[in-house]
């Protein structure tokens, strides 16, 4: 029964606000102090439960101890008529569900939202006040985009009164108990067990990744399957719901939702600093040209033109379906990490969705693998990949397959330490498939696949020496997932060949005669044209995956390429939504205005050799022309 037109002590209940499984909350006013204000009543049949009244006197209590901005303020608590309440300040805004019922949110915007929902918590636990049910509905944002913290329903203290004697803090664990809402527990919840401040830590994560992503990170067709959820999986790359995030804010969030809670952060404070300090790295470093993104009809954009030390990005031309006034080609470019150079000529790998590419690079006399997000303009180190090569990423581009010079390696871009798969004996390019299936090249033996989590090689292809084949290499998974086309290599360039091999290990079908390995983009077959070690030009031709066969003459698409005597897959890398990388010839380097049409406006500053640190010192300055 609704309290509307009733009064509590000196407050005139007004209307219902809301209702949940701690009570129904009314916007009241407080006829003393002439204010509106929430009043929290817990409803009859909660407060003759000793427990639940327990619990509503303890959120009293601990709200009534913060005294924070970010942390919803209470002022009065009483009792009239047996009705137990609690009155707080009333809070004009949406709640966080009611905004992510939109869609996502931007992340400029969500991470600025994460940071006040942390410090709100660093308060509380720096008083001993552990949340517990942090979620959506928990949070309000106020029209001016102030997060306030509310219903400390389940929230515990951590410090019980000190022993007099010893000075020592006992601790209270709830051992046994299971409190919060399913989907947002952490694992120490769903099992049950003494939970501290980095349990909250956890559900902010999975706060942060809704806010990112649109969706929840840990789902299931029932409570059950979403605690268990919890408790063993990991919930996809945020990238792979489209949303836009650079490799640093994945990585945030990801140490949020650490299973281990000594492996996540360990304070609110340092999970505040982080997400202040990615949210400001994120806004200085986005790229004015993100793959795939519109420019306005009257933008203009630098365009750093590139040496040897970086791969020139343009997205991909050639879609078998184009609507009218589609999008122009946009190039831009990526440049090496500061102090290293990219010197290895084929050794680069877009992930399928287009996002991000990994290269290899030499920094301080080591070698290894970078990753860079195409929204950004810094590339950061694949953790463990020290001397790695010849990269390839999973199907959903959540991790990166590569090669050392005796074994295959895989690594979660979630920060985990790469596993190894395999030994390989001389590494000839991989591809990664739907299954988890990998296929590789071991150069003079053939082709092998091999389960992505590991196990034993199978043979797959056989060196034919009859026709002077002397290695199978560098395969592409079809678009079917069951066939790969790889690069047969003889004694004569002229007589290398590209061929498609079933998985299942039926006989081979020849495609046609290829110096250098190829890329498969879009329905076609990215490749270097035939006719002796003139090996500049890349052609496409179209490419019926179906019936196994070329569908259509080559058409040149790029001239002037680097001319290297190498067989790998020509220097070139393509996602599954139009972006195509290439390595630049041009050892020279600046920073070039461009309109739209691909024309020449201005140069800045002379041709330096240096682009790694003219990039880092000019693009802050990059002003929007019209």
């Amino acid at each position: 029964m609704s309290l509307a037109g009733s009064r509590l002590g000196p407050y005139e209940i007004v209307s219902l606000l809301g209702a949940g499984g701690m009570g129904e909350v009314y916007r009241a006013r407080d006829t003393r102090l002439g204010r509106e204000v929430a009043i929290k009543v817990l409803p009859t049949e909660i407060a003759n439960d000793p427990v639940a009244l327990a619990r509503f006197e303890r959120e009293a209590r601990a709200v009534a101890s913060l005294s924070h901005p970010n942390i919803l303020s209470i002022f009065d608590i009483g009792e009239h008529s047996g009705l137990r309440f609690a009155v707080m300040e009333l809070v004009a805004g949406d709640t966080l569900r009611a905004m992510l019922m939109e869609g996502p949110i931007p992340p400029r915007r969500a991470l600025e939202y994460g940071a006040q929902i942390a410090e709100a918590l660093a308060a509380a636990h720096e008083r001993g006040v552990v949340h517990r049910d942090v979620k959506p509905e928990n949070v309000i944002v106020t029209p001016d985009g102030r997060v306030k913290v509310l219903d400390f329903g389940l929230a515990k203290s951590t410090i019980i009164a000190p022993d007099l004697a010893t000075g020592s803090v006992q601790l209270q664990t709830d051992s046994g108990k299971v409190l919060g809402t399913v989907g947002y527990m952490s694992p120490e919840q769903v099992r049950g067990l003494a939970v501290d401040h980095r349990s909250d830590i956890f559900s902010l994560g999975i706060v942060l990744y809704e806010m990112l992503g649109g969706q929840r990170a840990f789902r299931g067709d029932s409570a059950v399957e979403t605690m268990h959820a919890i408790l063993r999986d990991e919930p996809p790359q945020l990238s792979s719901s489209g949303a836009q995030v650079s490799p640093a804010i994945e990585q945030v969030v990801a140490h949020c939702l650490e299973k281990n809670p000594a492996a996540r952060f360990q304070s609110a404070r340092d999970l505040v600093f982080a997400l202040r300090n990615t949210a400001q790295t994120t806004s200085a470093t986005a790229s004015p040209m993100r793959a795939g993104a519109r420019i306005s009809r009257r933008e203009m954009v630098a365009w750093s033109v590139a040496g040897l030390a970086s791969a020139a990005l343009v997205p991909l031309a050639l879609r078998s379906t184009r609507p009218a006034g589609g999008d122009r080609l946009v190039r831009f470019q990526v440049l090496p990490p500061l102090g290293a150079t990219r010197d290895t000529f084929d050794a680069f790998a877009l992930s399928p969705d287009g996002n991000h590419i990994v290269f290899r690079a030499q920094a301080a006399g080591k070698y290894r693998l970078w990753l860079r997000s195409l929204a950004a303009t810094e590339a950061e180190v694949v953790r463990g990949s020290e001397e790695g090569d010849s990269p390839f990423w999973s199907p959903d581009s959540g991790a990166i397959a590569f090669f050392t010079s005796t074994a295959l390696l895989r690594v979660d871009l979630r920060g985990r330490d790469p596993q190894r798969i395999c030994s390989v004996k001389e590494a000839a390019g991989g591809c990664w498939g739907e299954g988890d299936i990998i296929v590789f090249g071991d150069s003079g033996r053939g082709l092998f696949r091999v389960a992505a989590n590991g196990g034993s090689p199978q043979q797959l292809t056989t060196i034919d020496s009859s026709a002077r084949e002397r290695g199978h290499a560098w395969p592409q998974f079809l678009p079917d997932g069951k066939s790969v086309v790889f690069l047969a290599m003889t004694e004569a360039y002229d007589s290398n060949t590209l061929w498609v091999q079933s998985l299942d290990g039926s006989p081979r079908t020849e495609l046609v005669k290829s110096p250098l390995g190829a890329v498969l983009a879009n329905g076609y077959l990215l490749r270097r044209a035939s006719g002796g070690i003139d090996l500049t030009t890349m052609v496409a031709q179209p490419l019926d995956a179906a019936a196994k066969r070329i569908a259509g003459p080559p058409r040149v698409i790029r001239q002037g390429l680097p001319n290297r005597n190498t067989e790998g897959v020509g220097a070139a890398s393509a996602s599954q939504n139009g972006v195509l990388a290439i390595s630049s010839p041009d050892h020279r380097q600046s920073l070039v205005w461009m309109d739209r049409a691909g024309r020449e406006l201005a140069r800045l500053g002379p041709v330096a050799t240096s682009g790694a640190s003219r990039w880092r010192r000019t693009r802050a300055a990059w002003p929007r022309l019209s």
